[in-house]
């Protein structure tokens, strides 16, 4: 076990874990587009980012360590994860309204949760349209 604070709270959490796990065991939410527990994490999206002693890391990567002091939410945390899905919706289709996933999409509940849901189509520009890419054999771009 180690020794950490999290938003003001100090806790002991299981060793080698990550802080994104370690939250999530103490219910404190961090929002987490790329995240998978069964895949090794790839920190790919920059979303679940937290302050750790005055540092901002991505919280699916950053193991725990004894004496780390978190900090989960605060204002520029806030809004450099709404920048960061600003910019994933840049370069994101503007199909939500034929997406299967529509209503049921990871991306959409936190454009809305940021506030972003009303200009969400402003913000996508359509996607350039690319020739299908079949040369793996097994998956279809």
């Amino acid at each position: 076990m180690v020794n950490i604070k999290i938003d003001g709270q100090e806790v002991s959490v299981a060793e080698g874990i990550s802080v994104l796990d370690a939250c999530k065991s103490l219910q404190i939410n961090i929002p987490t587009l790329c995240y998978h527990p069964d895949l090794e994490p790839g920190a790919g999206c920059g979303i679940c980012i937290v302050k750790i002693n005055g540092r901002i890391l991505r919280s699916c990567c950053t193991k725990v360590a004894e004496g780390m002091d978190i900090i989960t939410k605060d204002p520029e945390i806030i809004e450099t994860r709404k920048t960061t899905l600003e910019l994933l919706l840049s370069r994101h289709p503007n199909e939500c309204l034929t997406c299967l996933k529509n209503e049921n999409c990871e991306l959409q509940s936190l454009a809305t949760k940021f506030s972003l849901k009303d200009s969400f189509m402003n913000i996508v520009p359509s996607v350039k349209q690319l020739p299908i890419d079949d040369s793996t054999g097994c998956i279809q771009l």
